[in-house]
C-alpha cells in the first residue's frame, strides 16, 4: 500500500510540474467562431508552426546573423500587415527555392553544390 501512495505522490508532483499547454497567441484575442487572417482554417485547427515537422540544422554565425537581419527588415517593411515572419519562415522559403532547382545540383561537397547553383563558395 505504501508503494501506491509513493506512486500517487510522484504522479501528482509530475502533474504539478507540467506546464499548462501553450495557447496560440494568434487566436487568443479572437472570439470563438470568428476568423481573422491568422486563424487556422480547415479541419486542422493547430497553429501553422504546430503543423510543421521539426528538424535540426547547423548554420554559420554569419548565416544566423544575416538571417536575423533579413527577418527584422522584412517585418519592419510589412507595417503589421500579413503574418509575422520568422527565421523558420525564411528557411522554409529557402528549402522550397532549393527544391525547385534540384535538377541543377551536382557535387559531393557543399562547395560543389553551391558552384552548381551559381552561388559563391561557402568559405566557412
Amino acid at each position: 500500500m505504501a508503494r501506491t501512495k509513493g506512486l500517487d505522490a510522484f504522479i501528482s508532483t509530475e502533474a504539478a510540474a507540467t506546464p499548462p499547454p501553450a495557447t496560440d497567441r494568434a487566436t487568443d484575442s479572437v472570439p470563438p467562431g470568428v476568423r481573422n487572417d491568422r486563424t487556422p482554417a480547415g479541419p486542422d485547427m493547430r497553429a501553422k508552426y504546430q503543423r510543421m515537422a521539426r528538424i535540426e540544422g547547423r548554420l554559420s554565425e554569419e548565416q544566423v546573423d544575416a538571417l536575423a537581419d533579413l527577418v527584422r527588415r522584412l517585418n519592419r517593411a510589412r507595417h503589421g500587415e500579413g503574418e509575422r515572419l520568422t527565421q523558420n519562415t525564411l528557411l522554409r522559403v529557402a528549402v522550397d527555392l532549393l527544391l525547385t532547382r534540384a535538377d541543377e545540383l551536382q557535387g559531393v561537397t557543399e562547395d560543389e553544390l553551391l558552384v552548381a547553383l551559381g552561388l559563391p563558395r561557402a568559405g566557412r
